[in-house]
């Protein structure tokens, strides 16, 4: 038996094992099986094939007997080796080192008839068939072919019967609980699987196994032998128990001293179901009242227990109180007239001409840090409270600052975007218990619009303040496009569609010359605002068609806003339907491949693909600006480049004249004064001729 009485088992345990020699080899060798044997389901087959294999591990030379020959029995193969059986012996060698010698056990036949082809493959023989002419096997035989002709090899016959064993068992159940013996065996080796061995081995084992099914988490046996009054026979009996284990729990490691466990049964009581075994208790290490108990649906809870030596009392002196009960106060604050807190708590009562105040530790934090705690929860020594964020101040130099202006003149979108507001209002600012932030804004109408924003990102207003229309709410570099976007929207309901596309175009404007020359103006470099409004003014001039109307223009499409303006004024005239569009905003890039000269945008970039389209459409550069006219080596449409320019100088000098463009007039004979309306933002200076 594997177990001894007294032992504790568990189900599928193997409790015992069958003392059988019936299955064991006398040497080494490999394993055939045949199963179902004259039709017996419950029979198996085992052929086993002996060989005898020794391990020498020494070199080649020290070899007293060749490869590929027979040997007799008791043959010296190699010093202080001697062979147990005769048979055909095989050397595997490995670089002149002789690793294994396997001896076939069998006996060579010398034959020249013998089909070669037929015992080119090993070949088992059942007794009284023919092996070759003349010749029968005596028994079953494996057929090798080798160099001296055939070499016989013996097998042994193996036959395993499930039902050959029988074991009484007797069950002793209830609605709950049962308890079954199994007879097993295991065949130890594979199919064909060779075992290197000089002694023999056993193929088949029997063992006895228990099979418990119990409604009990803990469930094991007990096992016990009883005596019989035949020797050779044994009795056991397996009883099925309630294994339980009793941990003393210590509630962590600071209350390791103040915990007690009890048992609440008696040595060999009898107990019903549910009966209570043991308890664990946590004693308190002080007196004082239960303030809280904190259950966070996890494996722990918390509990607050408030003791006096927490709580101070301060007397008023018959002074009137300036607190209130619940009001936090911190040390030095005043409580009552000549009379300051000596230290910081929360009123927790005022009677008697007394405050009671319980002691507490104020923590200060900065804006933006990330609380870790929630509202009324317990906490312990050493629990985090905040995570302060702390951030490196931005060096606005050129080097980094050519990054961001790259960022403005191409009108990308910021990877973290700020928050925008959609209305103008006044600010709500409150938390939820997922500690995100609800940003609400008040508009004068009464509407009010929610922004839910998680903890992550800095809120960068405060509650009470009046915000603008598209405003940051919180910290980051905004989008232009959601700014424009947000402009148009809002414009759109009070002024017309040109008046709303206009404003809101200035408004961007106006937002990115301000970002461009703060960055020069961080290192002290002055640029005029005359040359980044220029740049700015290509990238605000397109507009895009939402719906052509009765005009020409396709859906998409980006146009001139005084162009589609001029468009709509003559769709009034016809009345016709005039075309909707919303204003949009260009990165230089994309700006300057969708100017009205093909000639300028060709020598920016995609070259190919301008001239092609130019080509295929048909497209007349009118030569109104001035890359092209350089690119051609004409004059600049700018001073003396203006045909009008031609026109005035042949004005006399002494004649007034009055045109619907412009006049002269000749103020002395040293200075002349010409006003010419080019644009009413734009000063040209010409020599002496001034044109405004």
């Amino acid at each position: 038996m594997l177990c001894s009485p007294g032992n504790k088992i568990n189900s599928s345990q193997i409790i015992g094992e069958l003392v059988d020699t019936d299955y064991r080899t006398k040497t080494g060798g490999y394993i055939k099986y045949q199963n179902n044997l004259d039709d017996k389901e419950d029979t198996h087959r085992i052929l086993w094939i002996p060989e005898e294999t020794h391990e020498i591990k020494k070199d080649i030379s020290l070899l007293m007997v060749e490869n590929n020959t027979y040997v007799e029995a008791d043959t010296e193969i190699i010093k202080d080796i001697r062979t147990e059986n005769a048979g055909y012996l095989e050397v595997i060698e490995d670089n002149g080192i002789v690793e294994k010698l396997i001896i076939k056990i069998g006996k060579v036949i010398e034959s020249n008839s013998l089909d070669i082809e037929e015992y080119t493959v090993p070949k088992i023989i059942e007794a009284g068939e023919r092996i070759q002419e003349n010749l029968l096997a005596e028994e079953t035989a494996l057929i090798e072919r080798v160099e001296q002709g055939i070499l016989i090899r013996p097998i042994d016959q193996y036959y395993v019967n499930k039902k050959q064993f029988q074991v009484e068992t007797e069950h002793s159940l209830n609605g709950n609980q049962s308890i079954s013996i199994n007879l097993v065996q295991h065949l130890l080796f594979k199919e064909g699987e060779r075992i290197e061995s000089i002694q023999g081995i056993d193929l088949v084992k029997t063992y006895l196994t228990v099979d418990i099914c119990s409604d009990q988490i803990h469930g094991s046996a007990d096992v016990e032998f009883l005596e019989t009054s035949q020797s050779d026979e044994y009795k056991l009996q397996i009883a099925i128990l309630e294994n339980l284990q009793i941990k003393y729990d210590t509630f962590g490691e600071n209350n390791i001293q103040h915990t007690k466990t009890v048992f609440c049964v008696e040595d060999r009581e009898e107990i019903t179901s549910g009966t209570l075994v043991a308890k664990t208790s946590l004693i308190s290490k002080s007196k004082g009242k239960i303030e809280n108990i904190n259950d966070n649906g996890q494996s722990g809870r918390k509990i607050l227990i408030l003791r006096e030596t927490d709580q101070e009392v301060i007397d008023l002196n018959g002074q009137t109180p300036q607190v209130s009960k619940g009001e936090l106060v911190r040390y030095g604050d005043q409580i009552a007239p000549n009379i300051v807190a000596k230290e910081s708590g929360k009123i927790v009562a005022l009677e008697n001409n007394k405050v009671k105040i319980r002691s507490a530790h104020p923590y200060l934090v900065s804006s933006g840090a990330i609380l870790q705690t929630k509202n009324r929860d317990l906490i312990q020594i050493g629990d985090t409270l905040a995570i302060l964020v702390f951030e490196r101040s931005k060096t606005g130099d050129i080097i980094q600052g050519l990054p961001r202006i790259e960022e403005i003149l191409e009108a990308r979108r910021p990877k973290e975007a700020c928050k925008l507001t959609q209305r103008p209002g006044k600010i709500k600012v409150w938390y939820d218990t997922e500690e995100n932030y609800h940003v609400e804004i008040l508009e004068t109408d009464g509407n009010i619009n929610e922004y839910i924003i998680n903890s992550t990102q800095k809120v960068i207003v405060s509650d009470g303040e009046n915000i603008l229309l598209a405003e940051a709410i919180t910290d980051g570099a905004p989008n232009p496009h959601e700014m424009l976007s947000l402009y148009f929207n809002f414009y759109i309901n009070v002024l017309g569609i040109y008046e709303a596309a206009k404003l809101s175009l200035q408004k961007v404007q106006t937002y990115l010359v301000n970002e461009v020359q703060n960055v020069y103006q961080s290192q002290n470099v002055d640029i005029s605002d005359k040359h980044v409004e220029v740049i700015v003014r290509q990238m605000t001039s397109k507009v895009r068609v939402e719906d052509g109307g009765d005009t020409t223009l396709l859906p998409g499409e980006l146009v001139e806003l005084q162009q589609i303006e001029n468009i709509n004024e003559a769709m009034l005239l016809t009345r016709g339907i005039p075309a909707t569009y919303s204003p949009t905003l260009l990165g230089i890039t994309k700006s300057s491949l969708n100017t009205d000269s093909f000639i300028s945008a060709a020598s920016f970039q995609e070259t190919t693909r301008v001239l092609t389209e130019a080509a295929i459409e048909g497209k007349a550069d009118w030569l109104r600006g001035l890359k092209e006219n350089v690119i051609i080596g004409r004059l600049i449409p700018a001073g003396t480049g203006f045909n009008s320019y031609t026109e005035i100088s042949k004005v006399s000098k002494n004649e007034k004249k009055t045109t619907d463009g412009y006049y002269f007039e000749n103020k002395n004979s040293e200075k002349q004064t010409m006003h010419f309306v080019v644009d009413e933002n734009i000063e040209y200076v010409q020599n002496d001729l001034k044109v405004q």
